[in-house]
């Protein structure tokens, strides 16, 4: 399988949902997973909007930022 421009894409079977807030959280078997090769570069979405991680150049992202995450 494979989705035209996805910087990556994974095939699963929907297991589960459950409520999260105003979300939806979606449970899945995955099936199958790929990326391009040449690796595209990602747009995301935050903070209600998109943005492209290329244009963060230069920018200093501390090591320290997820140390929660171990917790």
């Amino acid at each position: 399988m494979e989705v035209r421009r996805a910087t990556a894409w994974i095939a699963c079977d929907v297991e589960a949902s459950l409520p999260a807030g105003d979300h939806v959280a979606v449970v899945g078997r995955v099936r199958d997973l790929a990326a391009p090769c040449p690796p595209r570069k990602p747009l995301i979405f935050h903070r209600g909007r998109t943005a492209r991680l290329d244009r963060a150049h230069g920018v200093h992202a501390p090591s320290h930022s997820f140390v929660w995450w171990d917790r």
